[in-house]
């Protein structure tokens, strides 16, 4: 708890003296910078730039002051940016300058960081789920399916295919459903059906084709193949239609 303070605002009902006697920090929240008074601005900005400006307030006047001549943006912009910025080094542990230079090359810098991070998280989660799916991998008269590799994969899916199952990732990293790829034979790489498939009850939720349109007929037809061989395995009585 050595990183926190106990503070008060400006309207406590006290004296100056009873909270110095008891190590209160004494923080106003209406506050003027450049003759431009700021009465909303610190309190969007988020309890961690309370914490850490208001008890370094001329430093921090100072400093914002450089930042507004470098990046022409208005003090209230600052202030959400700085609280995104500090918020950012709790998320990545701690590892950040609390008065960067530049404060938003140092904020893009810590948001690739983060980006970084949290798809190294989430394909490793894909990973994981990949290697459970892959059971359901299948080829039949030309056409495959198999799941979805990773995010990056999902996201480019939904962009080629012009629909929305890239906003399916946390939920299939978590097992809450799980999306398929289907593929002609003759051409892996070009999308061409996306498949929810609910693994409880060996159903397709959707198979869908460009632009959330109706997987054509040949499409349909092998879905109810892979379901039925899905079936199959479920009661132990697969053939050797599996795609390896």
């Amino acid at each position: 708890m050595s990183n926190y303070i106990l503070s008060c605002c400006s309207t406590a009902d006290l004296t100056q003296e009873h909270f110095e006697s008891r190590d209160i920090h004494y923080i106003c929240f209406h506050y003027a910078i450049d003759g431009v008074e700021y009465a909303e601005a610190v309190a969007v900005a988020g309890e961690r730039v309370r914490e850490y400006c208001f008890d370094y307030a001329r430093s921090a006047y100072k400093y914002f002051r450089r930042q507004k001549k470098r990046s022409g943006l208005s003090y209230g912009n600052l202030l959400n940016d700085y609280g995104d910025y500090l918020i950012e080094i709790d998320e990545i542990g701690g590892a950040g300058e609390m008065l960067p230079d530049d404060l938003h090359a140092a904020h893009e810098r810590l948001s690739a960081r983060l980006r970084r991070k949290k798809a190294a998280q989430s394909n490793s989660a894909f990973r994981a789920r990949r290697r459970l799916l892959n059971r359901y991998r299948f080829a039949w008269h030309g056409m495959l399916i198999r799941p979805i590799d990773s995010e990056s994969e999902l996201i480019r899916e939904g962009e080629m295919q012009n629909n929305c199952v890239a906003g399916y990732a946390k939920r299939h990293a978590d097992g809450g459903t799980a999306i398929f790829v289907l593929r002609r034979r003759d051409k892996p790489r070009e999308p061409w059906c996306t498949v929810e498939y609910n693994e409880k009850d060996n159903n397709v939720r959707q198979c869908r084709a460009y632009r959330n349109g109706n997987a054509p007929a040949e499409a349909q037809e092998f879905v109810r193949q892979w379901i039925a061989h899905n079936e199959k395995n479920r009661t132990g009585h697969a053939g050797r239609e599996k795609f390896a």
